[in-house]
């Protein structure tokens, strides 16, 4: 763990406004850096001010206000905003709290060995709590926050990075919301900062050419779908940039072929893990909101099948099978913003039964997709928790947060769990551990004597692994797969 002293509780302003992109060059991989700087938006003080007053006087991105107020203006994130002004201590998901001092940050800390934890770090988390913070009027947690953003770019804004998370694909969208949240506090702030508002906005502009960049967006794959959400977010947040239109049809392109790709004909998501499969349609739907459209009628039904398909995922318990890379989580309050009939499937499944509507048949089974999820019953509401509940996999539709589990199975009886799954374990895939996780040999499977799993087969359906055949017999489901 990193020690350190606690923050300041006031940061000092700046003692110049010289541009943080003054020594920027190529880095090296696959980040354009070099595409960062435009020199239409090198305003001098006086334009400044008055793109600032620009930005200050006009409406709220409607988006930016949604989503700050469902996801950004938590009590429990204004808490652990709260604590970092007043200890120092730095928080996130569920590792311990770090001790970091903002004003002496290098931005290659790793107190843990944990790029999962850089992931949060880089994508300024830190500043999303510093924000809920302000919004419940906590003192000095708005200049913390500049300060922060400060920090951030004087030291990753240059030829080589402190972090290999610093410009990591998903990391870099991520960090765009921050900023995007950022910039629709700092502007309405009084006083008027027009010179941080000028860096804030060159810091978006450069983070929405970074992510238009071809070799830098991610297809195919639940970051690429990110990706070109959050481009189009910021797009149609700052028409004002001369790119926004540009960006606005490509991250459109680029969604619509994500769209294509990640969910299956039965609506299930193609990244091997009940958990991400819950996470992109919930994000889909974020997205749809963005837009305000009103989806065609396949993607409607490829919707509604993606919830029905959640519907028969939850145990007994409500959580997720921790299959792939999922993490155990309570789904019980989850909903979603769309009033379609496997919504309400999947309410009456999270909720054991007391609201919702109840699914026409206790078995899911989806051949197309390589999963059949197999249930005694849909029991009362007072008898949920003893439902026989057995889940199956075989498919191989994407490498991404692929396991070593065709043939798996997972059984849950009379209240308990008899034959498990390994789960995510973490993302670091260096440890012994992760990869133990990932291998046949912690899961419910069958495997050749010195034979090796194969991760890496082509984005297509590997040829043999799926549900071959299925169908009812008396007294029980049968299900073949190969």
């Amino acid at each position: 763990m990193t020690e350190s002293k606690p923050a300041q509780p006031n940061p000092p302003e700046p003692a110049s406004t010289q541009s943080w992109w003054d020594h920027a060059s190529t880095p090296p991989d696959k980040t354009p850096l070099h595409l960062i700087l435009d020199g239409q938006l090198r305003w001098d003080s006086a334009v400044s001010a008055e793109v600032a007053r620009h930005f200050q006087q006009r409406p709220a991105h409607p988006y930016t206000r949604r989503w700050s107020s469902k996801q950004l203006l938590l009590k429990t994130k204004s808490a652990l905003g709260v604590t970092q002004l007043q200890t120092g201590a730095t928080q996130y998901g569920t590792y311990a709290p770090v001790a970091l001092t903002w004003d002496a940050i290098q931005w290659n800390e790793d107190p843990f060995s944990n790029l999962n934890w850089q992931w949060f770090h880089h994508q300024l988390m830190s500043v999303h709590h510093l924000l809920a913070a302000a919004h419940f009027e906590t003192p000095n947690a708005l200049p913390a926050a500049k300060q922060i953003l400060r920090s951030w770019a004087a030291a990753n804004y240059q030829p080589t990075f402190p972090s290999p998370l610093a410009w990591d694909d998903h990391v870099t969208a991520f960090r765009l919301r921050t900023l995007l949240c950022s910039f629709e506090w700092i502007r309405s702030a009084e006083p008027l900062d027009a010179p941080f508002l000028d860096h804030l906005l060159r810091m978006i502009a450069s983070h929405c050419r970074v992510l238009a960049t071809e070799e830098f967006f991610n297809r195919h794959t639940n970051h690429g779908f990110d990706q070109a959400t959050i481009l189009y977010w910021a797009a149609s947040a700052f028409p004002e940039l001369s790119e926004a239109a540009g960006w606005l049809q490509l991250s459109q392109d680029r969604l619509r072929e994500e769209i294509d790709f990640m969910f299956t004909p039965e609506g299930i998501h193609v990244e091997n893990s009940p958990g991400y499969h819950v996470w992109l349609l919930m994000a889909l739907e974020e997205y749809l909101l963005m837009t305000g459209d009103q989806p065609p009628p396949e993607l409607e039904a490829r919707i509604n099948a993606g919830w029905d398909y959640a519907a028969c995922l939850l145990q007994p318990d409500g959580r997720l099978p921790i299959v792939g890379d999922t993490a155990s989580r309570d789904f019980a309050t989850l909903r979603s913003v769309r009033p379609l009939p496997g919504a309400q499937n999947f309410i009456y499944s999270a909720t054991r039964g007391k609201s919702g509507t109840r699914p026409s048949s206790p078995d899911g089974i989806f051949p197309q997709s390589g999963y059949a999820i197999l249930r005694d019953a849909w029991h009362p509401t007072d008898r949920f928790s003893e439902t026989l509940y057995l889940f199956f996999k075989c498919s191989f539709f994407s490498d991404y947060h692929r396991h070593d589990d065709d043939l798996h199975f997972a059984l849950i009886a009379l209240g308990e769990e008899w034959f498990i799954d390994s789960g995510l374990y973490g993302y670091e895939e260096r440890h012994p551990l992760r990869r133990y996780m990932r291998s046949n040999e912690a899961h419910n499977t069958v495997i050749p004597e010195g034979s090796v799993a194969i991760r890496t087969i082509a984005r297509h359906p590997s040829p043999g692994s799926g549900i071959v055949e299925h169908g009812v017999q008396p007294e029980c489901q049968r299900c073949l797969a190969r």
